[in-house]
């Protein structure tokens, strides 16, 4: 038999994909477009000398965003929409086992972001020869966004094999892809600055974020804490014993986790929309639950006003409030992109998208329930965070960068049903679509 099978399938589907060549090609075009807009904000502004450094940090940051939190919310449905369908005991009627069926899922939803990431470091290296970044920090943060992207694929099949409902592994993929990056080297720091012992430092060892900030030139490692090549392996150990403990629950779990439980699963219509919005009752049946975008708001205040404590001084000595706060309003956006594309695409695939078709709703009234329920479940908790980064932005970044960002967040999050309702309708995959 043929090791790992799945995955062997996998990639040579690949091979035979126009998707995988288009991935390379816009994330190159993506990359090259920022490119020309730094080049020219530093040719007019006479910052010529740092175009580089500034370059490297804009591309290397969007590229970690997309391979940890993006890897993770595209592997996040892998398995459970398999328990949904029903398939998945189909595949264990075979010789397969828990890991052929995970690493095959990781290759099939991981290829794509990894063919984005090497689409973009051609690109990344040009920051490199105009000057502001090493050689040893390129080759470092190249290994960092690899490992990121695998411990994030890795973390949303953990999750995937544990959930039933597509909304529900969507955001616990977030709430760990978060706490994986953000939340233990912040705690690690808020109690090394509390204890003034540099050895709760090593408690982060496990997060490819911290890894990734390890990264930089600045971040030497002679804090106390682990360097850069320990983080790194340590990070990537997390990223195997996810993997492996995503093959051991979706044996040992698919029988009884292809009904949902009644009494923990939520009703799938919102009632007090039936009447008025019936699409907008749908969607909120199905989606990401309020307290879930609350409590991610809510998060990002937190970690704001506790990066203000006395003693704080965040990874690498920069600005912890600012990283913190960004990163949980990015993941907010994320969260709803997903609940712009999701049911959507899952309506198209199991046919049920034909039926509503067929009922007197016009399309009109299907992007205005889709809309309205994106809006009503979004639109408070972006406000607050938008808040906060006023608050804590307008210290940290200037008035001009803190405005222009909380504006920008208002702006994507209205514009968000109508492109994630196209994306859903165009592309068959409801990963990729998201």
């Amino acid at each position: 038999m043929t090791f790992l099978p799945v995955a062997h399938r996998e990639l040579l589907a690949a091979t035979r994909r126009r998707g995988m060549r288009r991935a390379r090609v816009w994330a190159a075009l993506a990359g090259s477009g920022v490119t020309f807009l730094v080049l020219v904000f530093v040719s007019l502004t006479g910052a010529g000398g740092q175009g580089g450094r500034f370059l490297f940090a804009i591309l290397s940051w969007a590229c970690a965003f997309m391979g940890m939190l993006g890897g993770a919310m595209v592997a996040s449905d892998a398995l459970s929409m398999e328990r949904r369908d029903g398939t998945l005991g189909f595949l264990f009627l075979t010789e397969l086992d828990g890991l052929d069926v995970v690493s095959g899922k990781f290759v099939a939803h991981g290829l794509n972001a990894l063919f984005g990431l090497a689409g973009v470091f051609p690109v990344l290296a040009i920051a490199w020869f105009l000057g502001g970044v090493t050689a040893g920090e390129f080759w470092r943060t190249t290994a960092a966004l690899l490992n990121g992207l695998f411990v994030g694929t890795a973390t949303g099949l953990a999750v995937s094999a544990m959930c039933h409902g597509a909304g529900r592994a969507a955001w616990m993929t977030v709430f760990a892809t978060g706490w994986l990056n953000l939340g233990i080297p912040l705690l690690a720091e808020g109690a090394a600055a509390v204890s003034g012992s540099g050895a709760w430092l090593w408690t982060g060892i496990l997060s490819p974020g911290l890894a990734f900030v390890k990264a930089s030139e600045f971040m030497p490692g002679n804090d106390g804490g682990p360097g850069f090549i320990t983080t790194l392996g340590g990070s990537h150990a997390m990223g195997w014993a996810m993997l492996g403990f995503a093959a051991w629950n979706v044996r040992r779990g698919w029988g009884r986790a292809c009904e949902a439980p009644v009494a923990r699963s939520r009703r799938g219509i919102a009632s007090k929309w039936l009447d008025r919005d019936p699409v907008r009752a749908l969607v909120g049946g199905r989606g990401i639950p309020a307290a879930a975008t609350r409590g991610m708001a809510a998060l990002g205040w937190a970690g704001g006003l506790v990066s203000m404590l006395p003693g704080w001084r965040g990874p690498g000595g920069g600005e912890p409030g600012t990283l913190w706060i960004m990163a949980c309003a990015v993941a907010l956006l994320g969260m709803a992109a997903w609940e712009a594309t999701s049911f959507v695409s899952e309506a198209r695939r199991d046919g049920s998208l034909e039926l509503l078709m067929a009922t007197p709703l016009r399309d009109a009234d299907f992007r205005e329930g889709l809309a309205g329920h994106v809006r009503g479940r979004f639109l408070g908790p972006v406000l607050v965070s938008a808040g906060a980064i006023l608050v804590m932005g307008l210290g940290n970044l200037g008035p001009i960068y803190g405005v222009t960002l909380a504006m920008g967040m208002v702006l994507q999050l209205l514009s968000m049903p109508q492109v994630g309702l196209w994306f859903a309708l165009t592309e068959r995959r409801p990963a990729v679509a998201f």
